[in-house]
């Protein structure tokens, strides 16, 4: 399992963007013209490179696939360490951490006279849902962070007590004592490389893919040429 949270950004933020290899650029002189396929890529986006399914691609063109940390146009990654869910009992606020790509989870008791029916949704970021579960005596609402910012969120319910509820959290990315520690439960599952010097701006394993931007973006327009080029019948 490889959990490509930041690194597949890699694709369309840092490496070599001068010229031709711009992400408007490229799409422009490389893209545009080329084909149906072509045509409908020049209109998305206004027009610009950003593709972040492509890395998956990208993985099994140009790399072992079969050792996720040996490098390769999808990424390198590390294997995942434990502890990445955070569990808060109460309202939170800004002072309140839980790591970036873990999994928050919000436990609140029940208020007094809820029904059954009644319904409760966390919204974070004024727009990700997060619909509560019920389990036993609390309500769970759970959501996972993709970026390492301040997180606020509101709660819209028909119980009283729940209504209007709103907080806020801070997902940071986590320690490197913490990221060192391969886990025993999951030693299969990789993810983003946390080292510094694979960071592109705040996007953690990033250059292990914006390293080979030109590569990539040559062999994509020289298989989009075909498009405009078709063989004849």
């Amino acid at each position: 399992m490889i959990e490509a949270n930041s690194t597949y950004r890699g694709w369309f933020t840092g490496g070599n963007q001068a010229g031709e290899w711009g992400n408007s650029a490229f799409v422009a002189q490389h893209v545009a013209g080329r084909g149906a396929l072509g045509a409908f890529f020049a209109t998305q986006l206004g027009g610009s490179l950003k593709m972040g399914d492509s890395p998956s691609v990208g993985y099994l063109l140009h790399g072992t696939p079969r050792d996720p940390s040996r490098p390769g146009w999808g990424g390198q990654f590390v294997r995942v360490w434990d502890g990445r869910k955070t569990v808060f009992s109460r309202n939170t606020t800004a002072a309140d951490t839980a790591e970036a790509f873990g999994v928050v989870e919000f436990r609140l008791p029940l208020p007094e006279g809820v029904r059954a029916g009644q319904a409760a949704r966390m919204t974070v970021d004024g727009r990700i849902p997060a619909v509560a579960a019920r389990d036993g005596d609390a309500l769970r609402f759970r959501f996972s962070p993709r970026d390492a910012k301040v997180w606020p969120y509101v709660i819209q319910s028909d119980v009283a007590g729940l209504d209007g509820v709103s907080g806020q959290f801070t997902a940071a990315m986590p320690a490197t004592d913490r990221t060192s520690r391969t886990s025993r439960t999951h030693p299969q599952w990789w993810t983003d490389d946390p080292d510094p010097a694979a960071v592109e701006g705040v996007h953690a394993g990033a250059k292990h893919v914006s390293r080979w931007r030109e590569a990539f973006l040559r062999d994509f327009g020289a298989r989009l040429d075909r498009a405009a080029h078709p063989a004849s019948k």
